[in-house]
């Protein structure tokens, strides 16, 4: 009778610890998605003066390339894996009074400042890079087929590095023998 109530008792310690732990890993913290929790948030609060129209303190936050890059006066604005440092979180919690952000309307709420550390701290993933317009170089070079010899044929016989004839192109010689 006595060794069953142990067995009882240590049964249940068991499922009360493996409870806990299956718990703990059920309620632990979903991850941070950032199209639906912190575009929305950098969209509300930040990129009407850090976004592709208004750049305050030379800072973008509508991709990853310039956020990471900063601003003039801060250096990078998010540091991946450092929430607790990050230029972009310290800022946004008001911690220091002169410098609140955004300037103007709300400040972010509590939630809001969690959501942005834990994506930060989690590497800031999902803000895509800057997309830079495209332009078009003028190539150097050549610019008539004519400069290369009448045929490619002989401009690869003639730059060829183990040509016997180095001579330019369309130029004649003929060996003489003295």
């Amino acid at each position: 009778m006595h060794c069953t109530r142990w067995r009882f008792l240590l049964s249940t310690a068991l499922l009360v610890l493996v409870g806990n732990t299956a718990a703990t890993a059920l309620f632990a913290e979903a991850p941070v998605d950032f199209a639906t929790q912190i575009q929305p948030l950098l969209q509300q609060h930040c990129l009407d003066c850090h976004g592709p129209e208004k750049q305050r303190g030379g800072l973008r936050l509508d991709g990853r390339d310039k956020a990471l890059r900063g601003g003039d006066e801060h250096g990078a604005a998010i540091l991946p894996g450092n929430g607790q440092e990050s230029p972009l979180y310290h800022l946004a919690s008001g911690k220091d009074p002169d410098l609140k952000m955004p300037p103007k309307g709300p400040a972010l709420s509590a939630t809001e400042l969690a959501l942005l550390k834990s994506w930060i701290d989690a590497g800031a993933c999902g803000l895509p890079m800057t997309r830079r317009p495209l332009t078009l170089r003028r190539l150097t070079g050549p610019t008539s087929p004519s400069s290369f010899g009448s045929t490619l044929a002989e401009a690869r016989i003639a730059h060829h590095p183990r040509s016997v004839h180095r001579h330019p192109v369309g130029a004649t010689s003929t060996p003489t023998r003295s």
